[in-house]
């Protein structure tokens, strides 16, 4: 991102940082649902669910936002943060 800073403002730094700390958190969601129920991941597993609930704070744009990525996961139950809480 640091070459797009000459020509883009910082409200649209601010969207761009928001769609990949989104992306990611979707890469360490379907990690940990795509290994769930290999043992042998188990450790994997665990710290991609804290990666991911640690992203959750940065997915937050401002509520003027077009795209708010946050809000497409807390409208369905995260499976990974019951683990982490369980664990």
């Amino acid at each position: 991102m640091d070459a797009e800073k000459a020509w883009t403002t910082a409200e649209q730094r601010q969207e761009m940082s928001l769609g990949l700390n989104n992306m990611k958190f979707q890469y360490l969601h379907i990690l940990i649902l795509l290994l769930k129920n290999n043992d042998s991941y188990y450790e994997l597993r665990l710290r991609s669910a804290r990666e991911a609930l640690s992203l959750l704070p940065s997915m937050v744009s401002n509520w003027s936002s077009v795209y708010n990525g946050v809000i497409w996961y807390l409208a369905n139950p995260l499976p990974l943060s019951n683990h982490v809480i369980n664990n």
